[in-house]
């Protein structure tokens, strides 16, 4: 069969329809691609913020219980650690501890100048108290911050310990 000069030309227009076809579909592919990158994106930073979530409602779980006669106050002390990446809401990023004096929890700074965190009715046992952990947090200020940061576990947090 002898192809005639106008089944060439229809050739050639036939193919360059099919690549302009195929273009366009590429086009399509290729956002239908970045619109599923952009949602799976989404439900990943939901998980996160979820287990973050989980992570600052449980916080308690990640503290170290320290007795009384480790750290030779009158006081049990929890510390607590910073979660990694911090925490989402921007609440308890700054080192801190907790110490059970009577029926209170009094949550004091890990800082070289200690400081009670929140609003808490001040009285004679929680100054007494204040003025007890701020010496033992100066004493051991180094180890604290190696366990708030994650650098040290608990049980080598306690090996360090000086006692007042």
């Amino acid at each position: 069969m002898v192809c005639g000069e106008n089944d060439v030309q229809f050739s050639k227009e036939h193919n360059y329809k099919e690549n302009q076809d195929l273009g366009i579909l590429l086009k399509i592919i290729n956002k239908i691609q970045q619109i599923v990158v952009f949602y799976i994106k989404i439900l990943v930073m939901e998980k996160l913020k979820t287990y973050n979530e989980f992570r600052e409602d449980n916080y308690l779980l990640e503290m170290a219980n320290i007795s009384k006669n480790k750290t030779g106050l009158n006081y049990i002390v929890w510390v607590q650690t910073k979660l990694p990446g911090g925490y989402a809401n921007g609440k308890h990023n700054k080192p801190r501890l907790k110490v059970q004096v009577n029926n209170s929890l009094v949550l004091i700074s890990i800082d070289k100048n200690p400081e009670i965190l929140g609003n808490i009715a001040k009285n004679n046992n929680i100054e007494r108290a204040f003025k007890e952990v701020s010496i033992w947090i100066q004493k051991n200020y180094d180890s604290l911050i190696e366990l708030w940061n994650g650098n040290i576990l608990s049980d080598e947090f306690i090996d360090k310990i000086k006692k007042v």
